[in-house]
Order: C-alpha cells, then structure tokens, then sequence
C-alpha cells in the first residue's frame, strides 16, 4: 500500500510503499532527505531504516536530465518560503553588516576583504542545512568564520583569477579602442571560468577544504553541468531583477532563493558523487 507524505524541506508531495515505513529519502525535488512515515515493518517487510538513508527516488544515479535551467527554480522557491524564519534574519543580517563595514571612511573597503569570504561561507553553511532538514539560523550567522583561513584565501584567489582574466580581456580593447564590440565575447572565458567556481564556499565547509583545493573540487564538480549552472543563473537573474524592482523589498525574498538554489545544486551533485563513489566501491570488493 502506498503512503503519501511531504518533504520537511520544500513540502513537495511524496509517495512510498509502506513497507519502507520509517526508512528515508532524498526528496527529488529539493534534495533533502525526509522519512516515511509509520512504523518499521508496517507492511509486511523486516525494514532497517537506516539502509534507505541514501535511496533516491529519481533513481541510483542523478540523471542528465534532471538538472536543468529551470529543474530548481520552483523547488527553491519553495524550500525558501518553507524556511523562512530560519533563512531571512541571519543573511539579511549578514548583508546589513557588509553595507556598514563597507561604508567606513579609508578602512571600509579593507575590512570587507576580511568579512566578505568567511560570511559567503557562513551563507552556504545555512543554506545547505536548510536543503538537508538541518536546525540552522542567527546561530550560524558568524559560523563561516570558523573557516577564516579557507574563506579568506578563496576569497582571494578567486578575486585574483577573475581580475586577471577580465584584464586579459580588456586589454585588446584598451589598445584598440574599436575592438570595443569583441569585448563580450573576449569576457566569455572568464565568465566560464569563474562559473567553475561558483561552488568553492559551499566546498569549503562541506569538505572542510582548503581554498584551492575547494575551487579546484568545484571546477570538476561542474564538468558537464557549467552551462546548466550559468542558465540557473540567468534566470535567477531575472527573478532578483524582479525584486528589485518591486522597491527592492523583493530582494529580502529573491536573495536567499538563490543561495538556496545554489545549494540544492551543489547538494544534487554531491549525492550523485557520493553514490558513484560508493557503488564503485562496491563493485571493488566483488
């Protein structure tokens, strides 16, 4: 018999054999894990329900079709309204400190480059305990900082890279006013580039990874997904563009959507990665 329950995190709709009762799933919707409801064993079966914590309902491996321009949208808008007790206070918190650092005389602009890596971290540290049904909040408002060193020099590095590519791509245009029209498409390796390393923060506390090894985990996280992650972006775009426009209060709204979007990301390719790596362990031992 089937059950029907709902995600803890996005309260997507959910249906399971009661024989998996208390046995627990990832949603395919945001990523979180939720447990089905009813006792072990209800419908007939001997169940562990430890032995379910890593079934996807999608499926043993994340397909290539499953994450698309728009396939997290609609799942962060609701994981994001679902939780937003825990998510508005702490990174409208973070974002009112980084406007008043930011707008001190002399100093201002040197004390961001000290705040502004380990808040990012602090950002993914909330949000990825929102997409896994973890208990987060103000408590996690400074926790990034706790990742200075990785936070900071990722910061940094990143800052490096993307400056010296833009340069590399400005520099023709500086010699050759006329050239002015090529610059976009001369800023499209950039653009690729730093789009490998949209998952570094998220890296950092997850793996507790240094700053470029962090960045290097993420480029090859995102082989293959890079376009899909830059058409996310794109629409994410449109969506704070929107918020913003409403007197930029919708930006209180539209700016945790995507980070949480962000998240669910990286949590979609670290399970497929998890579940690669586990079944090929396996496969070792045979």
């Amino acid at each position: 018999m089937d059950v029907n329950f709902n995600c803890p995190t996005c309260n997507q709709d959910l249906v399971a054999d009661d024989q998996y009762a208390g046995g627990k799933v990832e949603c395919p919707s945001c990523g979180g894990t939720a447990t089905i409801p009813g006792s072990p064993g209800l419908g007939g079966a001997s169940t562990d329900p430890s032995s379910f914590i890593d079934m996807a309902l999608t499926g043993d491996y994340l397909p290539k079709d499953e994450l698309t321009w728009t396939s997290l949208i609609k799942p962060a808008f609701m994981t994001t309204f679902a939780n937003l007790g825990v998510l508005l206070a702490p990174i409208m918190v973070i974002g009112l400190v980084q406007g008043v650092v930011g707008a001190i005389p002399y100093v201002g602009s040197l004390a961001q480059l000290f705040i502004t890596g380990p808040f990012a971290v602090s950002i993914a540290i909330i949000t990825l305990k929102v997409v896994r049904g973890q208990d987060t909040g103000m408590s996690d408002f400074g926790s990034g900082f706790s990742y200075f060193g990785p936070a900071l020099g990722a910061y940094v590095l990143m800052g490096l890279v993307g400056g010296a590519m833009g340069l590399v791509a400005f520099l023709p245009v500086m010699l050759f006013p006329g050239w002015v029209y090529v610059m976009p498409f001369a800023m499209i390796p950039m653009i690729v580039v730093m789009m490998g390393f949209s998952l570094t923060y998220w890296i950092v506390y997850d793996r507790d990874a240094g700053p470029w090894e962090a960045m290097m985990e993420s480029w090859n996280m995102l082989k293959g997904y890079k376009g899909t992650l830059f058409g996310m972006f794109f629409l994410l775009g449109l969506v704070n563009l929107a918020g913003a426009l409403c007197l930029f209060v919708g930006l209180i709204f539209t700016v945790p959507i995507s980070y949480v979007a962000i998240a669910m990301f990286y949590e979609k390719l670290n399970r497929a990665e998890l579940k690669h790596v586990s079944t090929a362990a396996e496969l070792a031992l045979e």
